[in-house]
């Protein structure tokens, strides 16, 4: 995860990408500054021009795109949703993410939320990236003020926007067994007005899943089916090893396989000792 802010965070600075560091300045007993860490510039990423343009889009996102859910009232806010689903595929678990700062002119804050499997019954209904998105904008409702980054856009009267935005209750709260046994229910009004602008991964021919398979190939399964395929080796010529086998070194009761040749493909006994 800082890997991935430390590349976002290059893209909103023009393409300057800087080390990532956690300290700012070190204190003495008194408050006196005795180190300060300075931004140490690594490289370039992208250019200028492609740095306004990805923040320009971004900024879209949040206004008319999938990330409704992030905007923070009075503020112009940008970032990207992620929706993606985690292995096994057949078990129809997701992890949702958003990523974004503000403000879109100067960004000053970077937050990226990440939600492993949302709690809610395996299938579309975790499929939603606004549940990390409403979770950033509350979280930038309490930092910008805190930095002092002053609003850029008039303040409503009344609390109409926020309460036309998607809400997060339920994220972490535990799920019951009555909840449990009742998973199939249809999904409440209230809940279904904040997936109108998400990500959704559609599933497959079969209406289940994302068609995808359910698990990453070994090498062995991407031969021809015998296991003799380009770069492939039979599952059972496979070694395996015992516990006294790991140094090279006879373990109790087993007779040393230095220097051994695998055998054609079939495990055998040794005679014990």
């Amino acid at each position: 995860m800082v890997q991935l802010s430390a590349a976002f965070c290059s893209v909103l600075n023009g393409g300057s990408y800087y080390e990532p560091h956690v300290v700012k300045q070190i204190l003495n007993e008194q408050g006196s500054v005795v180190e300060k860490k300075e931004p140490v510039l690594v490289r370039e990423t992208v250019s200028q021009s492609t740095s306004d343009f990805l923040k320009n889009a971004m900024f879209q996102t949040v206004e008319t795109g999938t990330g409704k859910a992030a905007q923070v009232i009075g503020y112009d806010v940008g970032g990207k949703t992620g929706t993606a689903e985690k292995q096994p595929r057949n078990a129809k678990n997701y992890l949702v993410s958003f990523a974004g700062f503000a403000p879109i002119e100067d960004p000053q804050v970077f937050v990226y939320v990440v939600i492993d499997t949302p709690n809610y019954p395996p299938g579309e209904q975790q499929a939603h990236s606004s549940y990390a998105s409403a979770v950033f904008s509350k979280i930038m409702t309490e930092i910008l003020p805190y930095l002092n980054i002053f609003p850029t856009k008039d303040l409503p009267e009344n609390e109409a926007i926020q309460e036309s935005l998607p809400s997060s209750e339920g994220i972490n709260e535990p799920e019951t067994e009555a909840e449990g046994a009742e998973g199939t229910e249809e999904t409440p009004a209230e809940t279904q007005r904040q997936y109108e602008t998400d990500e959704y991964m559609p599933g497959g021919d079969d209406g289940e899943g994302s068609g995808l398979p359910d698990a990453v190939p070994t090498a062995a399964e991407e031969g021809d089916g015998t296991g003799k395929g380009p770069g492939s080796a039979p599952v059972s010529a496979l070694p395996r090893k015992t516990s006294g086998e790991n140094s090279g070194q006879a373990g109790p009761g087993q007779e040393s396989s230095q220097g051994a040749e695998p055998s054609s493909g079939e495990e055998t006994a040794r005679p014990s000792e």
